[in-house]
C-alpha cells in the first residue's frame, strides 16, 4: 500500500492580516483574526485520502523566509493556497518561489477573484495547477486522484489545455467532519469571542440575497444537511472546544434549517457558545429566542447605510426601522451586535455618510465596522464600476487598509477615508461606550481582547491615512 501524498493547506505571509477565507477580501482592523473556513472545510473533505498540515502564516506571524523554510522541510506533494484581491500579487510572487524550489510540487488556488476571471489568471500564472470554485464540494478530492471525468467546481490544467467547468447547482450538501485540531485554535482572536479558543465552520454557502456590492450573493445559495453539521459539533465538542464562529454569511435564510439546527444544539446539550452572521430581514423574536437559547452570544449585521436611498441602490432590501426594531429586539434578548457599515457607495453624499455615522451611533452595537466599498468582479458594483469608464484590475481592489485608486462615490477619495476615520473616533471615543464595554466584561480573555483591540484600532486605523494605490 503506497503512502498517501502530503496536502499542505497554506496561508500565505502577508504585511497585513489578510483574511481571504469565504472568497471575499479584508483586512483586519484590529488584533483580531480567525480560522480561515475554506481550509477547514477542505480538511475534511480531503482527509481520507491524502496526509494534510497546515500552515497559517497570518496568524502565526511567520515571515515570507520562515514559511518557505518550513514548506522546504515539509516538502509536500500538492500545496492549496488562499488568496485575495488585497494580496494576489504578493502571494503570487510567493508561490513561484515556492515552485522554483520545489519542481514537483502541484499548487492549487482558492480566492474571490478567481471566481470570474480564474481562466485569466491560469493563463498569466503557468506554474497554477488548477483553481477550487466550491470549498464545500467533493470534486477537489477527485481531481487530486486523478479524476477527470465529470468534475465540477473547479478550473484545471489537462493536457496544456485549461479546463473551466461550472460550479453544482444542488441545494445541499455534507461535509466529512472536518480535521479541526490541524489548526492553530489557541492563536486566533475575535472581537465577540468570550473563550480563549474557538474554532469556525459553516451551516450553509452563499446568500439567496443580491445586494450590488457582495461577493456571497454571487454564489449558488446551499445549506448543509442538518445531521451532518450535528456530528462535526459533537466531533468539536469531543476536541474541548467550546465555542464557534459560524461563517455562513446569513444564518437562517433558510429558516427551517436555522430554527432545526438551534433546536438540535439545544437537545444535544453541546452548551457551545456561538457567533454568526445573518440579516435583520431573516430574524425574529422566534428564531433570537431560540438561538440564544442554543448558545448564540452574538449576531453580525450588515447594515450599511443609515440612508434608505442609499440602501435601496444597494439592493440591500432592508430599512432603518428594521434594523432600529430588531437592536432593540437583541438587547431585550440578551444577544450582542456587530454592525457593518460601508463609507463611500456610489450614491453616498456627504450628508448621507454623517447620516451612516449618526445611525451607527442611534444603533449603539457593541462592535462595529466601517468598510470602504470593493467593486469585486462578478459583483453589480464591480459591473458598474467597469461601466462607468474604469479598467477594473486588481490594484483597484484593496481592502480600506490601504485604499482604492478608483473614485466610487462623488466624494473624493481621501474625504470618504477621512469621514471612515471620523466614524471609529465617535463610534468608539465615547464614554459610554468604553464604560459598557468594561462592565460587559466577564473573562480575562475579553478583558485582553478589548484592550488588545482598542489599542490597535488606534494604531492601524485611526492614525493611518488614505493611501493612493
Amino acid at each position: 500500500m503506497s503512502a498517501k501524498k502530503k496536502v499542505l493547506l497554506l496561508n500565505l505571509p502577508g504585511d497585513q492580516l489578510y483574511a481571504r477565507d469565504k472568497y471575499c477580501t479584508s483586512v483586519s482592523k484590529a488584533v483580531y483574526y480567525w480560522p480561515q473556513v475554506d481550509f477547514i472545510m477542505l480538511s475534511g473533505i480531503l482527509k481520507n485520502n491524502f496526509d494534510i498540515s497546515v500552515i497559517d502564516s497570518i496568524v502565526e506571524k511567520f515571515t515570507e523566509e520562515k514559511t518557505l523554510k518550513l514548506i522546504l522541510e515539509q516538502r509536500p506533494d500538492i500545496i492549496i493556497f488562499l488568496t485575495c484581491s488585497a494580496s494576489w500579487s504578493s502571494d503570487f510572487d510567493f508561490i513561484k518561489r515556492v515552485k522554483d524550489n520545489l519542481r514537483d510540487v502541484h499548487l492549487i488556488a482558492n480566492g474571490g477573484m478567481l471566481l470570474f476571471k480564474g481562466k485569466l489568471y491560469m493563463e498569466k500564472f503557468p506554474f497554477l495547477d488548477a483553481i477550487i470554485r466550491d470549498y464545500t464540494q467533493p470534486d477537489i478530492d477527485k481531481f487530486l486522484m486523478g479524476e477527470r471525468n465529470d468534475l465540477n467546481n473547479l478550473i484545471y490544467r489537462d493536457n496544456g489545455n485549461i479546463v473551466v467547468t461550472q460550479r453544482s447547482k444542488n441545494r445541499s450538501f455534507s461535509i466529512p467532519i472536518p480535521r479541526h485540531e490541524l489548526f492553530p485554535l489557541k492563536k486566533y482572536v475575535f472581537p465577540l469571542a468570550k473563550m480563549p479558543v474557538y474554532t469556525a465552520t459553516v451551516a450553509s454557502i452563499g446568500c439567496p440575497y443580491g445586494c450590488s456590492f457582495c461577493i456571497p450573493a454571487t454564489l449558488p445559495y446551499r445549506v448543509r444537511d442538518v445531521e451532518n453539521f450535528i456530528d462535526e459539533l459533537k466531533f468539536i465538542k469531543f476536541l474541548n472546544i467550546h465555542e464557534i464562529l459560524l461563517q455562513d454569511s446569513t444564518f437562517g435564510a433558510n429558516r427551517e434549517q436555522g430554527l432545526e439546527i438551534c433546536r438540535r444544539m439545544i437537545e444535544e446539550k453541546f452548551n457551545f457558545k456561538w457567533i454568526c452572521q445573518s440579516r435583520i430581514d431573516t430574524v425574529d423574536e422566534e428564531i433570537l429566542t431560540l438561538m440564544k437559547e442554543a448558545g448564540c452570544h452574538a449576531i453580525q449585521f450588515g447594515i450599511e447605510s443609515g440612508d434608505e436611498e442609499v440602501l435601496k441602490s444597494m439592493s440591500k432590501g432592508i430599512t432603518r426601522e428594521q434594523s432600529i426594531k430588531i437592536f432593540k429586539l437583541m438587547r431585550k434578548i440578551g444577544i450582542r451586535t456587530n454592525g457593518f457599515f460601508i463609507i463611500g457607495m456610489p450614491k453616498d453624499t456627504l450628508e448621507t455618510i454623517k447620516k451612516t455615522i449618526d445611525f451607527a451611533l442611534e444603533l449603539d452595537c457593541d462592535v462595529a465596522s466601517f468598510s470602504l466599498p470593493m467593486p469585486h468582479p462578478g459583483t453589480r458594483l464591480g459591473e458598474a464600476v467597469r461601466e462607468d469608464g474604469h479598467v477594473l484590475s486588481e490594484k483597484d481592489l484593496f481592502d480600506d487598509v490601504k485604499g482604492s485608486s478608483i473614485k466610487i462615490s462623488s466624494i473624493p477619495n481621501d474625504e470618504v477615508w477621512a469621514l471612515r476615520n471620523l466614524a471609529y473616533k465617535r463610534f468608539y471615543l465615547r464614554p459610554t461606550f468604553i464604560l459598557r464595554k468594561i462592565f460587559q466584561i466577564t473573562t480575562f480573555h475579553e478583558f485582553k481582547t478589548h484592550i488588545w483591540s482598542f489599542l490597535d484600532i488606534f494604531r492601524k486605523v485611526l492614525k493611518k491615512r488614505y493611501q493612493q494605490s
